[in-house]
């Protein structure tokens, strides 16, 4: 069955596995690798296009888990959820789980500030940009990816096989999660875009206390 005008077809459980298997693995693997690469980068070019790149990923993921009025998503063939929104094709957490807590603050990355500042800053020319402001970048992923984890643990629980679609996802967020060298690397990477006029830039990378 194809689309109605304006109405999108329900993701189909290849599709919806496909979607975890590529495009969520992808979007935590990138994180991954690109906030480890840009706590060891001196470029700044490459800096802030690893910076931007690493928050892309971030809300990305965010809007994954999290639940918005305006971002519904429509009906999962065989998960139990249902959205009165069908004209929006975003697959979240809960095409997967639908018991998935869309409103615990501890299910979603950024905080109602951050995701303000972050969409002013990187996919709108908005008059609301708050300048070379540092971002938080390695506590923003560590965090992400401890997101990931706890979901697939609780979609294991409930269905072992579909959680195991994520093991890719949850192979490379667990880097971020345990004690090593790449947690260790941006634990507490803090760092803001540099501009290219002549004028002074902010660092950076800021110093910043050890996470208890």
């Amino acid at each position: 069955m194809g689309t109605v005008r304006g109405m999108a077809a329900p993701p189909t459980v290849d599709r919806l596995r496909t979607y975890a298997m590529e495009h969520v693995a992808y979007e935590v693997a990138a994180l991954v690798d690109q906030v480890q690469r840009l706590a060891a980068v001196r470029d700044d070019v490459l800096a802030n296009a690893l910076l931007e790149s690493s928050l892309t990923h971030i809300r990305v993921l965010d809007d994954f888990f999290r639940y918005e009025a305006e971002r519904l998503p429509p009906a999962c063939m065989d998960c139990g959820y249902q959205s009165p929104n069908p004209t929006n094709d975003d697959v979240t957490a809960r095409h997967y789980l639908a018991t998935w807590d869309v409103t615990d603050p501890e299910h979603r990355v950024l905080t109602s500030g951050l995701r303000k500042r972050l969409n002013a800053q990187l996919p709108h020319l908005a008059l609301r940009r708050t300048g070379n402001e540092p971002w938080s970048i390695g506590p923003l992923a560590i965090r992400t990816c401890k997101i990931v984890l706890a979901f697939v643990g609780q979609l294991r629980a409930a269905d072992a096989d579909r959680a195991a679609w994520f093991d890719k996802a949850t192979l490379r967020a667990v880097e971020l999660t345990r004690p090593g060298p790449a947690l260790t690397a941006v634990n507490t990477l803090v760092a803001s875009t540099t501009s290219f006029s002549s004028a002074p830039t902010v660092s950076r990378f800021l110093p910043q206390p050890p996470t208890r």
